[in-house]
């Protein structure tokens, strides 16, 4: 099955146009605001932490269309490639990889801002 027939792709694929419409509308605040530094530290936490998650699901779904054999799948990553390119992403660069960095970058702020480290392992006793 290709990933496009998946439920979990298809899911996942829901979850990332959630995430993208909350981000529209964190970033529409932001732009309405006179002087971004009366951004509250909650709401940019929040910001972070959403932009985190899309991260993590476009990597989930990347992943998926690297390691298939199916050829509406390839074609899917390398229109998403191009798009990423046209977005600005650095030539040279894949998707995979571009949202890799992207993603320590993401978490280098968000232990800057709140002194937690999202990789790190937790203690659930």
């Amino acid at each position: 099955m290709s990933l496009h027939d998946s439920p979990f792709a298809m899911k996942e694929s829901e979850e990332i146009i959630e995430l993208q419409e909350r981000l529209r509308f964190l970033q529409d605040i932001v732009n309405t605001m006179t002087d971004e530094d009366d951004l509250d530290e909650n709401f940019s936490s929040d910001f972070m932490h959403t932009l985190y998650a899309l991260i993590e699901k476009q990597l989930i779904i990347v992943t998926r269309l690297k390691l298939s054999e199916d050829d509406v799948d390839k074609f899917m990553l390398e229109t998403l490639n191009e798009d990423a390119r046209n977005e600005g992403m650095p030539v040279g660069t894949d998707l995979y990889t571009y949202l890799l960095h992207r993603r320590r970058d993401i978490l280098d702020k968000i232990a800057e801002m709140e002194g937690e480290d999202l990789d790190e392992p937790v203690d659930l006793d």
